[in-house]
């Protein structure tokens, strides 16, 4: 099965989407202490510091953007899952399988 295929497509977005929740878990956090960080330096500057201002208010839009898309790969992942299980008749847990230690 190839990526040119509507089949092989899936099963690329499949891996992809369980690929990006795994990422997503683990940087979640991550993602919320950068912001806060962000907001407690953007506190600490003066009104006249408008270029430092500017650039920690870039670098937080950019961590909702990387995170937004993180989010949108896991989500085509899911949808990819579902086609795949319709199109096979068969239920697979992909996203709802435990890992064992």
């Amino acid at each position: 099965m190839t990526a040119e295929t509507p089949e092989g497509r899936d099963h690329e977005a499949v891996k992809a989407g369980r690929e990006a929740e795994h990422e997503l878990t683990l940087v979640g956090e991550a993602f919320n202490l950068l912001r806060t960080e962000y907001q407690k330096l953007w506190m600490t500057t003066s009104p006249k510091e408008v270029e430092a201002r500017e650039k920690l208010w870039l670098a937080s839009q950019m961590i909702s953007k990387v995170e937004s898309h993180l989010k949108q790969m896991v989500a085509d992942g899911k949808v990819a899952a579902k086609t795949l299980e319709k199109d096979a008749g068969v239920k697979r847990p992909f996203f709802n399988m435990k890992r064992s230690a």
